[in-house]
């Protein structure tokens, strides 16, 4: 998504950082179900907003304990997810 972000801005437009972390947590598996919904909360809110930084920070936690139980965030094609590619932000 990152690299996506960058090759945008590189043609002269712009994605605000609400929109890049909506995109975001619209491509998550089902397994990241409870994180979706704290954050989105967060999303663009007066208060406590959430940033790419914690994003990150959160999402990556979450794809750690998969792990460590055994799961690993897989797409419907069978390839890995979420800290798969968003883990290199």
């Amino acid at each position: 998504m990152e690299d996506l972000r960058a090759r945008l801005e590189d043609a002269g437009s712009t994605m605000a950082d609400d929109h890049f972390m909506t995109q975001i947590l619209n491509c998550l598996t089902d397994e990241y179900l409870l994180e979706v919904k704290l954050m989105e909360k967060r999303i663009g809110a007066t208060n406590e907003p959430l940033t790419i930084e914690e994003m990150k920070n959160e999402l990556g936690l979450a794809y750690e304990r998969l792990r460590d139980h055994g799961r690993k965030p897989v797409n419907y094609d069978g390839e890995e997810t979420a800290l798969g590619a968003f883990g290199h932000l």
